[in-house]
Order: structure tokens, then sequence, then C-alpha cells
């Protein structure tokens, strides 16, 4: 995996490099290359080293460093720039200013503002009894997260565009760290919640078993700041807990989004006995809530559109889980660790329907070993695991999808030395309900496959077009197929697309 992400980030440095114009000989920086891999129009915060801005030969391993090709480096940072979906365009440095802070964003302390706070504290647990002296408030547009100043512990997070509480209890946080393992006074090994017996299996008879699990929660804060920027505010927290050491958890409110960033690092401890990390998120919503999940591609209702048989306790998504009312609920984006539980833990044995309880329990799961297949009984080392978080109205996929693309694909930028140019757009789709989920080309093919999915519940009369003329267009299939032909019309394909089915697509190009 890490020979084939340097290998992809190679390829992927290479061919902006040949998009930006850059020339091997030249002696400036003169812009950025913007390119938005999404299929949303874009408003992003770029960093510009100081570096770029003056003159003098730059090597080419300075320019495409490892992590440098998204949006957030650091170094000054400008904007917000806007781009176009599925396009990009080069941006001159002189156009790039330092951002102006956001006046929808702000850091106070029991109603004092309180810029740049830092503090170092080492109390014994995280949960402090009886309420806290202080504390802070981070405030933005769509969001107000309430926390104890001194531990960092996070009371309260609102929903101020609906004015809605979202967390169900102060005392559990928000994403918590939880490690899940056997009690080890009745009995520690796996075998406590599965004793495999082949010969059962065959006969697809179960071997799951009741179990008692024991859940620990981090030990103490180590360390706690807040760091504010012109365009967001990080809620920071290090922790010491079990089975990990440097637990690091970082919350980001931003300026100009509804989406709070997630990021969660630690160094894993060896150790092979049964274990499970989650992140654990306490949602208040009222008894009889819903779900739903993308698989495939495809957005799926817990329970009520999933297969018979098919797992119920815990998923592995696409790209989010939904859990909510008929008008509110919340997402949880998962682009590094696809797996989920809705409604509490339950691992165990396969639950034919998911209990709908009052204020449930929405979980990340990063990690476990409990499988003697997929994980590694051992797996130590440095782990980072970004997620994202949203609140949303009532459900609808075709929004979250459009989230959870804008998520997958984020803006990327790297040096030019080209001047500024015009937007251009590589593919369009005229309805905001489909999402193009891949572009490819066959080695031995002259044609280009394009992958689709209409997100809503309806049959939709689409339109697709390239920046260059399409001559010909047909049904597709994963392996490339010729299927039926498509209407083409002055370079633009029209087409119907089934509700929630994912359509291949094949065009030809002018040569």
């Amino acid at each position: 995996a890490y020979i084939a992400r340097e290998n992809a980030f190679l390829r992927l440095a290479e061919e902006l490099d040949t998009l930006a114009g850059n020339q091997k000989s030249a002696d400036r920086i003169k812009s950025l290359l913007i390119f938005n891999p999404s299929a949303s129009h874009r408003e992003v915060y770029l960093s510009v080293p100081p570096q770029w801005r003056t003159a003098g030969r730059f090597i080419r391993a300075n320019r495409f460093q490892n992590e440098n090709l998204s949006a957030d480096r650091v170094g000054e940072i400008c904007g917000p720039v806007s781009i176009g979906a599925y396009g990009y365009q080069n941006i001159g440095l002189e156009k790039l200013k330092p951002v102006i802070k956001s006046g929808e964003l702000s850091y106070t302390v029991d109603g004092k503002d309180e810029s740049r706070i830092s503090l170092n504290i080492d109390f014994s647990n995280v949960l402090l009894e009886g309420q806290p002296e202080t504390t802070g408030c981070i405030r933005s547009k769509w969001y107000e997260l309430i926390f104890d100043s001194e531990s960092g512990h996070i009371l309260s997070l609102k929903d101020r565009i609906r004015d809605r509480e979202i967390l169900s209890d102060e005392t559990a946080g928000f994403f918590e760290f939880i490690r899940e393992r056997p009690d080890s006074l009745i009995d520690g090994s796996r075998n406590s919640f599965f004793k495999r017996n082949l010969e059962k299996e065959k006969h697809d008879v179960s071997n799951w078993q009741k179990w008692q699990a024991v859940y620990e929660r981090a030990h103490r804060v180590v360390f706690f700041s807040v760091e504010e920027y012109p365009h967001e505010i990080v809620h920071s927290t290090v922790y010491e807990a079990p089975g990990v050491r440097s637990l690091s958890r970082r919350i980001t409110i931003r300026g100009n989004s509804a989406l709070i960033g997630v990021e969660v690092n630690f160094i894993k401890e060896v150790d092979d006995k049964p274990e499970g990390l989650y992140f654990h998120i306490p949602l208040s919503l009222r008894k009889g809530w819903k779900a739903h999940f993308d698989t495939a591609a495809v957005p799926t209702e817990l329970d009520a559109e999933q297969l018979p048989g098919s797992c119920r306790g815990w998923q592995c998504v696409d790209n989010y889980l939904s859990m909510h009312e008929e008008d509110f609920g919340a997402a949880l984006f998962c682009p590094d660790a696809p797996m989920v539980m809705a409604g509490g833990f339950h691992f165990g044995p396969p639950l034919t329907q998911i209990p709908r309880e009052v204020d449930p329990g929405m979980l990340a799961w990063p990690l476990n070993n409990y499988w003697d297949t997929n994980f590694g009984r051992i797996q130590p080392g440095f782990k980072r695991f970004k997620y994202e978080f949203l609140t949303h109205g009532r459900y609808n996929s075709a929004e979250l999808a459009r989230t959870a693309d804008k998520v997958r694909n984020p803006v990327v930028s790297t040096p030019s030395s080209s001047e500024s140019s015009a937007f251009k757009q590589l593919i369009h789709c005229d309805s905001e309900a489909v999402s193009i989920l891949g572009v490819r080309s066959f080695q031995d093919d002259e044609s280009i496959h394009i992958t689709v999915i209409n997100n809503s519940r309806n049959e939709l009369d689409v339109s697709l077009n390239t920046m260059y003329e399409i001559s010909k267009a047909w049904l597709s299939s994963a392996s490339g197929y010729f299927g039926d032909s498509l209407n083409v019309s002055e370079g633009i394909v029209h087409m119907k697309l089934a509700s929630r089915r994912i359509t291949f697509i094949g065009i030809l190009l002018p040569e």
C-alpha cells in the first residue's frame, strides 16, 4: 500500500505538472494551478509558502513534496478561491491575497475573546466532577461548540441553523476514544465471542457466542489547545489511552463550510489480544430514528433495504453513514476507514434488526483484530484517520452524495511557471443528482469509459459533455464491452439514467 501510494502520487504530480504547463528551465513560480476533481463548485483556501513568491529556480522535489498536493499546506493562507466543477485554472500569485479573518468565526472563554489560547494540563481523568469553572466556545455560522476551557472536554455541540442540540450526553463528549475488549475475568480470548468450528461452518451453523465486553475510555488529558486561523479554528487534545500511545484528536470548525473535520492520530501498541478501537458520537435523536449508508455507491436504508441475511450490526460504507429523524439528522463521512456502527456497540452474534432506542450512538470503527482474516492480530505503529461530520435536515441521498464527493475529492493545487489562465472544465453533467464515479481508458482502446450513478429515486433524462465534442457514445460495462448506442447531438450525449443504479458509458472523442 505504501509503494502504491507513492507511485500514485508520482503519477498525479507528473500529470499536474503537465497540466500546469511547467517549463523545466523556468526560474520563477508565476501562478498556482487549482484543480477541482469533484462535481460541485468549490470555494477553498490555499497555502502559499513565502519562497514561492521569490525569484529563483525550484527543483521539482521541493514543489511536489509528499502530502503537499492538498490545499491546506503550511504557509500564508490565501483566498477564498472559487473553482468550478471538474475543472482547472491557473491563478496568478499576485491575485492570491492573505485571508482576512472571517467574522462568522469566533473563540471565546465565558463570553470573552480568547485568541491564541494554549493550555498544558495534567488531570487524572478527562471527566471532571461538577460544572467546570470556565467554558470555552467556538462559534461558526453553522455550529456552536462548548467545552471545558481547561481540559477541553466537549459539553455541547449545537446546530445553529436548526437551533438543535446534537449531542445527547455532555459526559460522553464528541468523537471520544473507546477501546472494546473481552472481559478477561470471564474469558479474554477470541473464543469468548466466536468458537471456530469448521464442521459447523460448512453447514452455515453459527459459531457466535454471547460475550461480555469491557469498554475503556481515555485515562487523562495530556495536552489541550485551541488553534486559531483566519479561516478555521481547531480544538486539539492529546490523551493517554489504553492500547495506544500519543492519542491526538483535532476537531476543525470552518468558516466557509458546514463540515466539521476530525483527525485522529495514535501509535498502536504491540498487542495480539482481541480488541476493537472506536470513536463515539452520542446523538440526540428520538426513538424510532432511521439510518442510511452508501454501499457500492448506492444509498441504502439500514434494515429496510438490506438483503436478507446481510450484516446489520456494522457497515462497511463507500462514503457515509447518516442517522436521522424525519427532519433532522447527522452524517459521518469516512474517506480513510469505512467501518461504522449505527445505534451502539453491536459486535457479536448477528442481529436481524437494529434497535431504534432514544439517543443512539454513532460509531467510527477504524481498527480491530477480532477476525482471523482481513486484519492482522498485531497492527503496531503510527495510524492516522480523517473523518468529516455534518448535520442536515430531511435525509436527501443526492445531497449527501455531493458532499461525499467533495470529501473524497479535495481540491488540489500545485505551483506553475505559467501565467494566469481562464477556467477550463473537463466534463459536465446537467443534473446535480448524478455523480461521476470514474473516468478511465483501456490500454488497447481509444475510447473513454465514464461511470455514473443517479442518486435520486426517479429516472432522469440527463446530458453529458466534455471539453471536446463527443463523436460517438454507447452503454458500456465494467469490463468495457460495447452495448446499445446513445444519442449524440452537437457533441453532447443525451440519455436516461435509472434510479440509484450505476451506469457505464463509453465515448469517442475526435482525433
